[in-house]
This record gives C-alpha cells, structure tokens and sequence, in this order.
C-alpha cells in the first residue's frame, strides 16, 4: 500500500499544516465551507435524512458493528450488504462496508459498492471523494481522472470536485496537477473563495507566494464592500503579504485596510508585523509610519523597540510597559526584567542593553550574546549584574548553554550583593549539578544562597534542589526561577 494509500484509510489525504502564511490562504475558504454546512442540506439531502426505515438501519448498523468488533468480518459485510438491500442511501452502510472490505484484504471490491451508490446519489461528494481513496489504495491511478470527471459531471456548478479532488490529486501528482484541477475549476465557476483559496495555498506550496497574494487579491474583490466576509479574506491577505519580501505593498494594502476598517482588532498585530519586517530592512521611519495610531499591544511592542532604537530610552521603557499586561506570561517576564534593566542602567549600559534586545527582537539572539559578553567589562561595575543577567536569558534562547552558564558564574562569583544574584546562582546550581564532577560546587552555590538571601523568593527552590543533588536524584527540584 502507498503512503496516500495509508493516509486515505484515515479519512482521504490531509492537507499540509504548512506555515502561517499557508494557513492564512485557507482562512476564507473556510469560512465558506462553514457557511456552506450552516446552510439548509438540498432538498435531494434531505430525503436521505427523512427516509422511513431509519431505526432498522440503525439496528443493522449497530449488529454489523458488533461482528467487526469481534473480526467478524464476513457476518458484518453479509448483515451491511443486507442493509443496502433495503437501504440502499446508507451512506454509513456504504463506507462501514468499505471498511470491512478493507480489514478483509479485498478494498478493491469496494468500488463496485460505491458505484452502485453514486449511481443512485451522484452528488454525494463524500462517496466520491471515498472512491477516489480507495482507487488510489488498490492502485488504479488510471481511474482516479476518470472519477474526477466524472464526478464534475454529476455535480454540475459544484466547487467539490475541483476542491476536495485536488487534494486526492496532490498526494498522488504532486501539487502542479492538483493546481491545474482547481483552475479548470476556476475557468468553470468562476472566482468562488472556496476554490481560490485552495489555489492560493497550492502556490504557495510551490514558493510562488507573488500567484499566492494574486489569487488572494480576487477573494477579497469576490466579496461586496463592507461585509464581513470581504473584511476577513482582506485580513488573510495582509497576513500573507506581511510575510512576504514586498514591504512597500504591504504598507499600502494595510493603509487601504486601515481606512475602510479603522477599528479593527487586527490592526494591532498587523501594523506589529510590519513594523517588525520594516525595522529589520533598517526602515525606521517607515515602521513608525505604520503604528502611528495604532493601540494594542503588539503596536505598543513595536514601538518601544523602534524608540530604543532611536536611542529614546525613557520613551521606549514607557511603551514597552504599556505592552506588558497583554503579553503571555514568559514574554512579559523578559520585558519586564529589559525595562528595569534600561531604567537602573547608566546611559552605555542601557545603549548595550538596548543594542542587544533589539538583535534579539529582530530574530538574532546569537549576536545579541555577542554584543553583551563583549560589552559588559567595558562597563560601569554597577552595570554589570544586570547586563549579565539579560546576556545569560538571550544564551538560554540562543544557545549553547555553556555561555548562560558562564553568564550567570561571573553574577555568584563577582556580584554577590546584586538584585540578579538569587536568581543566578539557583539556575547556575542546576547547571551545574548537570555536569560531570559538578555537584560539590552546586551544593556550595545553593548553601550560600540560601544563607547569604534567606528572604529570597527563589529559596524554597534552592532547598529543593539542594535536598536533590544530596539524595542523588535526577532533574530539576523545581520552583524557584
């Protein structure tokens, strides 16, 4: 059995997760399909719901169900052909059958169960798409196109066939058949999200991210001016376009948002994300352009790192705050511990502080540790405790740990009487305790800790960690960071 073979048993070849921007393709499409399946089921759908006989079916189903439990495989396929003797619209007979064919080792004998049905119930896309899986697992590709068109046959101005077909079409050819099927598909019906989005994901998958904006463009323009529909295909496409190299039309697609929708909840992490890309192409005017106005916290983010840059650092400690209550926990820890550092800091200590955090916001931590080790001895010895600390959190994010480690042994062994040191030498202990031959010297860090900061809110955890190197325990003691 092939792989797409494999993963159809599971219920017809899953799309990629992909990344942000893969996903953002998808967004419309599927708030079509939503409202598609909040929609009232065709009239043909509602027959098959409503048809009398419903309680024997279900009775059959349950039975079949107890035989395959117990690998009673020929009693199950004998009661569920029965079912379909009587019920011939069970759409649960059919695919429970398909599967009982499948545990039996004869799957290809599904395809005559299936045709019968589609025969009698030709949009049924569900069956359809079942058939294309189990041709491709008794491998006859040849059939898959056959299907595929005849499926666009039976299911005249359905987006269906070209959608839910092109992902069948992907596992099998690659995803330049696949796109090809959604572009017949498009030529038919014309520009339906539905089929656009599943187009735009594909070129994407591609790295054709220019056709990708291109097709996300006629979505937003598919849907009339001021729906929510047209408000949200708009916010997949800025998403996918503030990834993307074209800064300059970001900025613009983003100013034209801003206009037609000034309130918008995602303006904040949108006007962040550009600001973020603009800031590392060097274009500080621009990205300040971009949040004038903006509030929300990813803005107030953006902008605190653009006035360290500008080496306005009383104005950047003040964005940076008004950020923090909206922040995940860990993020508001590090810039909580980055603003008090650039407040107690002398000015050269704040500008290192500011040189790394802003590497390090702009994706490059190694080089902020750089900067730091480097920097901290040109410094005034009250700058030091704090540069330390902030280069030991960036080595902990950039690794290796050897540089944390080394970070946080000048606070224990050179700055005792900082507001870092409890902190420090609790962590530096659990390094330690770690390496070969280390744990003597942990036991001594964690025994002065203890007596020199008894107060300390880090304590409880140095006790643990103590009682746990001296019984020989493995991991961590927790607490205290």
């Amino acid at each position: 059995m092939t792989r797409s073979a494999g993963r159809m048993q599971r219920g017809l070849i899953p799309r990629p997760a992909g990344n942000a921007t893969m996903r953002a393709c998808r967004a419309t499409a599927v708030a079509v399909a939503a409202l598609a399946l909040a929609a009232p089921p065709p009239a043909s759908l509602a027959a098959l719901q409503n048809r009398p006989g419903l309680r024997l079916e279900n009775r059959m189903l349950r039975q079949a169900s107890t035989h395959e439990s117990r690998g009673e495989l020929k009693e199950a396929e004998a009661t569920l052909r029965e079912l379909l003797e009587v019920q011939s619209g069970s759409v649960a007979a059919v695919l429970a059958l398909e599967r009982v064919l499948r545990a039996d080792g004869r799957i290809a004998e599904a395809l005559p169960v299936l045709d019968r049905y589609l025969a009698e119930y030709p949009r049924t896309s569900q069956v359809w798409q079942h058939k294309l899986g189990v041709l491709i697992e008794a491998d006859s590709l040849a059939g898959v196109e056959t299907t595929l068109e005849n499926w666009i046959r039976a299911a005249p101005g359905s987006p269906d066939p070209y959608r839910l077909g092109a992902r069948v079409l992907e596992g099998v050819h690659g995803v330049g058949r696949a796109a090809e099927l959604i572009e017949e598909g498009v030529a038919a019906l014309g520009d339906l999200p539905a089929l656009v989005g599943e187009l735009a994901e594909m070129q994407l998958a591609r790295g054709d991210t220019a056709a990708a904006l291109a097709a996300m463009r006629r979505i937003t323009e598919w849907y009339p001016a001021g729906t929510p529909e047209r408000r949200d295909a708009w916010i997949g496409e800025l998403r996918l376009l503030v990834e993307s190299p074209d800064t300059e039309a970001a900025m613009g697609l983003l100013a034209a948002f801003r206009e037609e929708h000034p309130d918008a909840e995602q303006l904040d992490g949108l006007s962040a994300g550009l600001a973020s890309r603009l800031l590392g192409e060097g274009k500080r005017d621009e990205a300040m352009a971009v949040l004038s106005g903006i509030e929300g916290p990813g803005a107030a983010l953006e902008r605190g790192y653009l006035l360290l840059e500008g080496g306005a650092v009383a104005e950047a400690v003040a964005a940076l705050q008004v950020a923090l209550p909206d922040l995940e926990p860990s993020h508001a820890t590090e810039i909580l511990e980055l603003t008090l550092a650039l407040s107690e800091l002398t000015a050269p200590g704040a500008t290192l502080a500011a040189r790394a955090a802003i590497a390090s916001h702009r994706g490059d931590p190694g080089h902020a540790v750089t900067l730091l080790r480097d920097g901290v001895d040109r410094l005034p010895a009250p700058d030091r405790p704090a540069i330390l600390a902030l280069g030991a959190r960036l080595a902990d994010q950039a690794g290796p740990a050897e540089d944390a480690t080394a970070f946080r042994r000048r606070i224990v062994t050179e700055h005792a009487d900082s507001r870092e040191y409890p902190e420090a030498a609790l962590r530096f202990a659990r390094a330690l305790s770690a390496e070969p031959g280390g744990r003597a010297e942990a036991v001594r860090v964690l025994e002065a800790l203890i007596v020199a900061r008894p107060d300390s809110p880090v304590v409880p955890g140095a006790r643990r960690e103590l009682r746990r190197i001296q019984t020989g325990r493995s991991g961590p003691g927790g607490g205290g960071q």
